[in-house]
């Protein structure tokens, strides 16, 4: 009965404390919360402050927002004319998008048992498919058209296989792969 009670003890620690463990805080160390940091890094972008924009994410250090914090990073140096770095960290999101999706599985566990704060950030089917357009823009900028035609494909599937997954309409095989089946499933969500 006593290493019942032990083990107990524990994980009802460990519960309590993965519950507190990631508070982000600013520079001289106080805490901030999700809304002040994307407070921060909106009136930024708004402004057109591309860099401060750049070191709020930079600074920001929420662990589970690796992936949304890397995308909008990548979306920055795009605007600021920096494509190479641009695309390399896009690439990179692109792989933790794609490695998130098994994750999650096992996250929503946690999360449901502990809190949210154990989830990582998921990524919507859109910015998958931004992901692509960036990279497009980023690698047509730097003069790649053959990188730039490769993202556009990618982004093509992504949608074909969002329409397919998220939407009430089923295309059937012979037409995955046809113009015919895309139409008729935007036209079936009112997609032009």
């Amino acid at each position: 009965m006593k290493p019942f009670k032990n083990l107990v003890a524990a994980l009802s620690a460990c519960i309590i404390l993965a519950g507190c463990a990631s508070t982000p805080k600013d520079a001289n160390g106080e805490k901030l919360s999700k809304k002040d940091i994307n407070g921060r890094y909106l009136a930024a972008l708004d402004s057109g402050k591309y860099k401060d924009g750049l070191s709020v994410l930079s600074k920001s250090k929420i662990k589970n927002q690796k992936i949304k914090d890397d995308f909008e990073k990548a979306m920055l140096l795009h605007y600021m004319k920096n494509y190479k770095d641009s695309y390399e960290i896009l690439n990179v999101t692109d792989r933790e998008m794609d490695d998130s999706i098994t994750k999650s599985i096992s996250q929503g566990i946690g999360a449901a048992i502990v809190n949210d704060n154990v989830k990582d950030y998921e990524a919507t089917p859109y910015e998958y498919i931004y992901n692509n357009i960036f990279n497009c823009l980023n690698y047509y900028n730097l003069g790649n058209i053959e990188e730039a035609a490769v993202e556009i494909r990618r982004m093509n599937e992504k949608q074909r296989v969002s329409l397919v997954k998220y939407g009430e309409l089923a295309i059937s095989a012979e037409d995955f792969n046809s113009d015919k089946g895309v139409k008729d499933a935007y036209s079936a969500f009112n997609i032009s």
